[in-house]
């Protein structure tokens, strides 16, 4: 049987339909609220945002005390490694983590960390188009938005120039329905790479008696081998499987074929949390999340929805809002939410150069923007060679910070997490809209006037604008949460991107 490329959308939609289909014929969703979910299986998916242990979708995990856990800590599969420290994780990475949680206290504790990049290998030659924010990596399209961490290489600019020295590049993203891995992180791992050790996580095309594609590449079925599935799944309508091999011109030979999907390594009736891209409004109580592993359906029929933890509806779930989903796995493989959420707890980020730092007022300043560290500001030294112990006192002008954080009720930045880096030429300015003004493109952001830049790229989620009047369209001063990517200059900063967040 052969499925054409051109089918890719119509299968992603007969998978859902059918999971779908099979949801509505049975199964319980979970009422409850919090308390220690997971028995040690996969109980949270999603994205690395922060460091003081390991915090994934808000949750800050340390590593299991319990002698009776085997902990194996941190698990590189691409590169066969299998005892990692939580040294080597950076954000932006998709990961898995297994363990146990406190949804009311948003802490725990895990026995192994996974982490598996959506796609590591060559970067096509000639690919980069950075005005677009896309480029393509193995013959699979990846896109990036302003809320995409670069590691290695400044921006989209920067690898727009490079292109053609053979890259090796590393993401980490969401699969969407058209086939896109929306990236979370995009890393330069070597320059010069021409061929070697790839691998690429998609849905299967093209399938005949000896291999089937995945993006542009050909996937030998002879001397494969398989995990969670056989040669005869490759027919499936809808099958996402990761694949990872030696790269010959445009095939993919020796390779390691696994069947994934968000929830097939969780036993029916176990609780997970997962973070995503929505596909679109709920219909009939049910709607699909994509995930690092594909699409998901999650029915909501028992669930609260929040935004932050204000209590909020089913109109947060809108087309390409990255939402957090807490709920059990049902026998189908769909999830009965027991709680959406889109998070905006932490409205604030900055990341730039330091500025000026004020140790009796605890407070730093970068992007013109003043952050004012409390008692539980966490510090990490992502610079190499690292400083430990690390704090405010290790601080001076120049250092290229990432600080994360709020506004309390006066007004002020509240620092929750400070990181430093290496030397970077990355600037970003993300809080709530305070002015905007349409003739002139600028808005204000956290004080600071944002002038956009001609060219700048204007998205939410998934979802690009045309325009700046477009964009400022969906954009309501006093709540609107906007990161800008660009530089300072001046009093203000000039931004080659904004994103609105959810």
């Amino acid at each position: 049987m052969r499925i054409r490329t051109n089918d890719l959308i119509r299968m992603v939609v007969a998978v859902v339909v059918t999971v779908w289909l099979a949801a509505c014929d049975g199964g319980s969703n979970v009422a409850g609220g919090g308390g220690i979910v997971g028995t040690g299986k996969q109980v949270v998916s999603g994205e690395v945002t922060g460091f003081g242990s390991v915090i994934v979708n808000g949750i800050e995990f340390t590593r299991s005390t319990d002698p009776a856990v085997p902990t194996t800590p941190v698990v590189l599969s691409f590169d066969d490694v299998s005892n990692a420290g939580e040294g080597v994780l950076r954000h932006g990475m998709m990961v898995t983590v297994s363990g146990s949680y406190d949804s009311d206290t948003n802490q725990g504790s895990f026995s192994q960390i996974q982490f598996s990049p959506e796609l590591h290998g060559l970067l096509d030659n000639g690919s980069v188009n950075a005005a677009a924010g896309s480029f393509t990596l193995l013959g699979r399209t990846v896109q990036t938005g302003a809320s995409t961490i670069f590691d290695g290489v400044s921006d989209m600019t920067e690898l727009q120039t490079r292109q053609n020295q053979g890259l090796e590049l590393e993401v980490s993203g969401y699969l969407d329905s058209g086939g896109k891995v929306q990236a979370s992180r995009v890393a330069i791992k070597s320059s010069g790479f021409t061929g070697g050790k790839v691998q690429l996580k998609g849905l299967v095309s093209s399938v005949d008696n000896t291999s089937f594609t995945l993006g542009s590449l050909a996937v030998p079925i002879s001397g494969a081998t398989f995990v969670g599935m056989s040669a005869a799944d490759l027919t499936v309508t809808g099958l996402i499987v990761e694949v990872r091999g030696t790269l010959s011109g445009t095939t993919v030979g020796n390779a390691r074929i696994e069947r994934k999907s968000a929830t097939s390594s969780v036993p029916s009736g176990e609780s997970i949390n997962i973070k995503g891209v929505a596909a679109g409004a709920p219909v009939a109580g049910s709607f699909v999340l994509f995930g690092p592993d594909g699409p998901l359906l999650i029915t909501t029929s028992a669930a609260p929805f929040f935004k932050g933890r204000s209590s909020s509806d089913a109109s947060i779930i809108v087309p390409g809002a990255r939402l957090e989903v807490e709920g059990a796995v049902r026998a189908d493989g769909s999830l009965a939410a027991r709680k959406i959420s889109v998070e905006t707890e932490k409205t604030v980020r900055l990341e730039g150069d330091l500025t000026s730092l004020n140790a009796q007022a605890g407070s730093l300043t970068l992007n013109g923007v003043t952050a004012t560290t409390v008692i539980s500001t966490r510090y990490r030294d992502s610079r190499n060679p690292s400083m430990a112990p690390f704090g405010f006192s290790g601080l001076a002008a120049g250092d290229h910070l990432q600080v994360y954080g709020f506004l309390d009720g006066s007004g002020r930045v509240i620092a929750t997490q400070v990181e430093r880096f290496n030397a970077s030429t990355v600037n970003l300015l993300q809080g709530p809209v305070t002015a905007i003004n349409v003739s002139t493109l600028q808005l204000t952001i956290l004080g600071i006037s944002v002038t956009v830049q001609p060219g700048a790229v204007l998205s939410k989620g998934i979802n690009r604008y045309a325009g700046f009047a477009s964009f400022a369209s969906h954009v309501t001063a006093g709540s609107t949460v906007v990161k800008a990517k660009g530089s300072s200059a001046g009093a203000g900063f000039s931004a080659a991107g904004l994103e609105i967040q959810p």
